[in-house]
Parts: C-alpha cells; sequence; structure tokens
C-alpha cells in the first residue's frame, strides 16, 4: 500500500499484556505463549519530508544529514492500557515496537533516532513528547535519522498487525 503526504492512514496495530508473564522466564518461546495480543487503532498524516545539514546548532558529520518528517499522531482512547500493555507510546520500540515512520534503505528499516528536539527547534515546530497509545486528539511530532546525504531514503509507516505481521505502508513525498 502506498500513500502521498497529508493522506490520512489508519491502522490495527497489536499491543501485548504482558501481566501473565511468568517472573523466571527459560526462554523467549515461554514469555511469548504467555503474552495476551491485543489490538489498537492509530492515525498517522505525515506533513512533510526532508533533510537539512544543521539542527539548532548541530552540523551533521560530513556527509551526513538530519532526515526528517513531521507527521501529526492520534492514537484511541479505548486502546487497551496499563503497567503490563506494550506499546505504551509512539515512541516505543524493542520487542514490542509501536507503530513509527522509518526510513528503508537498501531493503532495511530504521527507527527514528537522535536530534528530534533539535530539528523540531530548527523548524519552530512544537512537538509532544512521549505520546500515548491512546492519545485521543491530533498532536504534532517529528521523526528524525541521521543518515548519508547522497542516499534517497524511502518513508515509511512501520507496524505489527493484530495477527502479528510486520507491514510498510511507503509515503511518497
Amino acid at each position: 500500500r502506498t500513500v502521498n503526504l497529508n493522506d490520512e492512514i489508519t491502522i490495527d496495530f497489536r499491543l501485548r499484556d504482558y501481566k501473565n508473564s511468568p517472573v523466571n522466564y527459560q526462554s523467549l518461546e515461554e514469555l511469548e505463549s504467555s503474552l495476551i495480543n491485543l489490538s489498537g487503532k492509530a492515525s498517522f498524516k505525515v506533513k512533510e519530508f526532508g533533510n537539512i545539514d544543521e539542527a539548532d546548532g548541530s552540523k551533521a558529520v560530513p556527509g551526513m544529514t538530519f532526515y526528517y518528517a513531521v507527521f501529526e499522531f492520534m492514537g484511541d482512547q479505548n486502546n487497551p492500557s496499563g503497567s503490563s500493555v506494550h506499546p505504551s507510546t509512539i515512541q516505543q520500540t524493542g520487542w514490542d515496537p509501536a507503530p513509527q515512520l522509518v526510513i528503508v534503505i537498501n531493503g532495511k528499516s530504521f527507527y527514528q533516532n537522535a536530534y528530534r528536539s533539535e530539528v523540531s527547534r530548527t523548524k519552530k515546530i512544537d512537538i509532544a513528547f512521549g505520546t500515548d497509545v491512546t492519545q485521543k486528539t491530533w498532536v504534532t511530532d517529528i521523526a528524525t535519522w541521521i543518515q548519508d546525504k547522497n542516499i534517497k531514503p524511502e518513508l515509511a509507516l512501520k507496524y505489527i498487525t493484530p495477527q502479528g505481521e510486520t507491514k510498510y505502508i511507503k509515503i511518497n513525498y
């Protein structure tokens, strides 16, 4: 599936509840079998994608640049939540990553990394921090990556379906 800038993307994604997980599990398989699969909803609108070589006084290493995506996010107040449910915020990566923007280079995806605050200050955009997946109104955020300036990465929304499949939605810019 492919969308354009400013298109609203609404997805169903997987959350997992760890409340029944054993304290001393012997394998990842044992832990995974104890998790409760849940389903949530989220919406994204990518407003802008680009790159800059300096962000709030921080210069990219020679040959590198700061790629950034300005986007809006809205979760669903009815999404499962609580201390044992993951992901809980849209910045969460790891074993149960939140749906989030990634750049794809040579078939490999990269989650956002440093300089988010610096890029937001340079672009003069107020961004949300630690946005819960239960966020019930649209908030603006920025995803950033430091990459080689001579590439043209693909931009995509990466998420895990409630059935456990990893999916990508390409965003044309």
